[in-house]
């Protein structure tokens, strides 16, 4: 029997029936994302994405900002539930780790499919966090400087660390939101089933105004830029603060690319 279909994927497996021997194996083995027909997909709870839902649904206020550099390795079962929760790079709190396997758990899939078969499938998450919360570098000894010179230096001084961050305007959830609803995929990235999170750094200016847009971590050419076109296009934010004055920061965004 040729050309079975296969149930819900969109590249359906041409070959014979399996033994049981086979089948059992197949419904057994943790299958790597590069080996099965179609990968596991989410609706994220009608969030944007994974970074959205574990903002709304943690009980840490601001945790994005606590999970700078946390890699999770787990496995999206057969059910479609995440299971097997690894950390090749662990958050510095404990407690921190522990709310966002909660989180993560609170996710459901679609699971991953492989030949006829809804498969178990390993599946990585990545946050980079808020790099904003990095020290400041120190600055040069300003004593040959004169009075002119310093406060142009403070004017135009770009803040690592403020007392209040910039926001987009709705909050972080819209700002995913405009970002999801903008992104457009690479066609030739599609093509190669390139995928990953492009983390854009970029200046919020002090009227609230996007510039020095770049790529803080590669993914590949076509999505690199594709997000940070994205980023260019934003509507104005709500500028940083410091000693209640609006000043320039750095903000760090990860942008997601994902086929469904």
């Amino acid at each position: 029997m040729e050309n079975l279909i296969d149930r819900g994927s969109d590249r359906p497996w041409q070959g014979a029936l399996l033994d049981k021997k086979e089948v059992d194996e197949i419904k057994t083995k943790v299958m790597d994302s590069d080996e099965v027909y179609q990968l596991p997909k989410s609706d994220y709870g009608g969030c944007a994405n994974d970074e959205e839902f574990i903002q709304a649904k943690s009980t840490i206020p601001n945790i994005l900002y606590k999970l700078n550099g946390t890699k999770v390795v787990c496995v999206i079962d057969e059910q479609g539930n995440v299971t097997d929760f690894e950390f090749t790079q662990a958050p510095k709190n404990p407690a921190v780790a522990k709310e966002l396997e909660r989180c993560l758990k609170l996710l459901k899939y679609k699971p991953a499919i492989y030949k006829l078969f809804t498969v178990k499938c390993k599946w990585n998450f990545w946050y980079d966090g808020n790099k904003s919360l990095l020290p400041e570098v120190p600055e040069e000894p300003e004593e040959q400087i004169s009075n002119v010179e310093a406060e142009k230096k403070v004017e135009d001084k770009v803040f690592d660390t403020v007392e209040q961050q910039p926001s987009f305007p709705g909050g972080e959830g819209a700002m995913f939101s405009y970002i999801s609803n903008n992104l457009r995929y690479p066609q030739k990235a599609a093509e190669n089933c390139v995928q990953g999170r492009v983390v854009v750094k970029f200046i919020v200016e002090k009227d609230g105004s996007i510039s020095n847009v770049e790529v803080n971590r590669s993914v590949d050419r076509d999505l690199d830029n594709e997000a940070m076109r994205v980023i260019k296009n934003m509507p104005k934010w709500n500028p940083a603060k410091q000693n209640g004055t609006e000043v320039r920061a750095y903000y760090y965004v990860p942008v997601t690319f994902r086929l469904k």
